[in-house]
């Protein structure tokens, strides 16, 4: 079975490698293909996607669009910026 996965934080070869070399050493991987341009990974195993998906979380690689720590990191600095506005415009009024 061929699994295809897009995810998030492929930079440059190293990353490739340390990609392909973990998931190598799951069990009935036959292949492992990257594409580090367009960050999607070909993988032929009879494993189901999920072991794959959470490999690659737990190596800082997320499916894409399901980045938890970046959605976090972004809701936390949408919070501090709300806040600090409203402290502002509250100092600002007396």
């Amino acid at each position: 079975m061929t699994h295809t996965i897009e995810v998030e934080n492929i930079k440059c070869g190293d990353c490739v490698n340390s990609i392909t070399n973990a998931l190598m050493k799951i069990a009935d991987v036959l292949k492992v293909d990257i594409d580090k341009e367009v960050e999607t990974i070909t993988i032929e195993s009879s494993q189901n996607m999920s072991v794959f998906l959470e490999a690659l979380s737990k190596m800082g690689y997320p499916e894409k669009g399901k980045n938890t720590v970046l959605r976090k990191a972004n809701n936390i600095k949408y919070n501090f910026k709300n806040a600090w506005n409203s402290c502002e415009s509250s100092t600002s009024k007396g």
